[in-house]
């Protein structure tokens, strides 16, 4: 997890600096180059058939900075590593954990905005507690439902065991999700 945790706040970093002094052409010769080389470093590769890992990082740097209309971010993200003892079989557990935490990642979001939402209207604690218990019910079913989600990156490295290790970040429109928890939620009361 310290690679991808690495790799997220060299990602981050790009919205702490300032993005108009520095070009997308200037961070991706700086921190997607040196990103890449230390991957590369520990041994990780793109799996054939992915743009090539420089581009990936490159991908996953413009998602990150992109904001909806509420000047929000408009995706939410999901990262996660898994290994096994063949390359498809640990990308399905990667693709399970990062769908996981991805959704993870966004009933928070939700839990949060409820609880700021009840506390200025001065909603009854239960009232809310009983519908943060149905988000948290909620999380498999609308992991369950996700359309077919393309990684934004996806590296591979073999262990010394001879297993395969898969790192992977996925990403989904924040609105769409949100809109999914809905009537999974809404599905569940009636």
């Amino acid at each position: 997890m310290k690679t991808i945790e690495y790799i997220i706040a060299i990602l981050m970093l790009g919205l702490t600096t300032n993005l108009s002094a520095q070009s997308d052409t200037e961070w991706k010769n700086n921190d997607a180059i040196k990103l890449e080389k230390s991957l590369k470093k520990k041994g990780w590769k793109e799996i054939s058939g992915q743009p090539p890992m420089l581009q990936q990082i490159y991908n996953a740097y413009k998602l990150k900075n992109e904001i909806d209309a509420n000047l929000q971010p408009k995706y939410v993200f999901g990262d996660a590593k898994g290994v096994g003892q063949f390359l498809n079989a640990a990308k399905l557990l990667a693709t399970e954990k990062a769908k996981n935490d991805m959704v993870d990642h966004i009933s928070k979001d939700i839990s949060r905005l409820l609880t700021e939402k009840a506390s200025s209207k001065q909603i009854k604690k239960a009232q809310i507690q009983s519908v943060l218990n149905m988000v948290e019910k909620s999380k498999p079913f609308v992991t369950k439902r996700l359309n077919t989600i393309t990684p934004v990156f996806l590296f591979y490295r073999e262990l010394s065991n001879g297993n395969i290790e898969v790192m992977m970040s996925i990403a989904y429109d924040r609105g769409e999700i949100t809109k999914l928890f809905k009537t999974v939620i809404n599905e569940q009361l009636e």
